[in-house]
C-alpha cells in the first residue's frame, strides 16, 4: 500500500484490480481517482505525485500533476521502493551508473548525483535527507544536508 499524504490528499498503491495501481483520494471532495495501472511506492507533495513503475524490466519514476492530470517520466532505472518528493525535488536510489543517490530538480530540470554514496529509503524535508544505511553491519539511520 505505501500510503503518502499531503493536505487533503492521500495516495497509495493498491492491488484490488490485479497488478499494482496508484490511487488518489481527495478527502475534501471524497473523490477517488485511479491515476496509474502500473506503479508502487507513491509519494505526494503539493500538486505532484511520484511513484515507481516497471515496464519491460526497466524501473522508472513517474510524475502526475494533479491540476493538469498530466503524467510524465522523470528518470529510469532507479531502485524500487526508494523515492521521495519535497518541494521541487525528488530523491531516489539510482542503479543506472552504479549505486548512488540521485536527485531531480523540477526548476532546473536536471538530475544531480548527490555527494554521498548509496543509501536506502531516502526521505527529505527542506535541505535534509534521512536514510538507512548498513555500512557498519547494522541498519542505522543517518541524516545529510544537501
Amino acid at each position: 500500500m505505501n500510503p503518502s499524504a499531503y493536505g487533503n490528499m492521500i495516495v497509495w498503491a493498491d492491488t484490488r484490480n490485479g497488478g499494482s495501481s496508484i490511487y488518489l483520494q481527495n478527502l475534501a471532495t471524497k473523490v477517488q481517482t485511479r491515476i496509474s495501472t502500473n506503479g508502487y511506492s507513491p509519494s505526494i507533495y503539493g500538486n505532484k505525485i511520484i511513484w515507481n513503475t516497471k515496464n519491460n524490466g526497466v524501473v522508472g519514476i513517474m510524475l502526475y500533476d494533479i491540476p493538469t492530470k498530466k503524467v510524465s517520466t522523470i528518470h529510469v532505472d532507479v531502485e524500487p521502493y526508494s523515492i521521495s518528493i519535497y518541494g521541487n525535488r525528488i530523491v531516489w536510489n539510482d542503479m543506472q551508473n552504479g549505486m548512488f543517490t540521485g536527485m531531480y530538480d523540477f526548476v532546473t530540470k536536471k538530475n544531480i548525483k548527490l555527494p554521498f554514496s548509496y543509501v536506502s529509503n531516502p526521505k527529505f524535508y527542506s535541505n535534509k535527507i534521512v536514510y538507512d544505511d548498513q555500512r557498519n553491519g547494522n541498519s542505522d539511520i543517518y541524516m545529510a544536508q544537501i
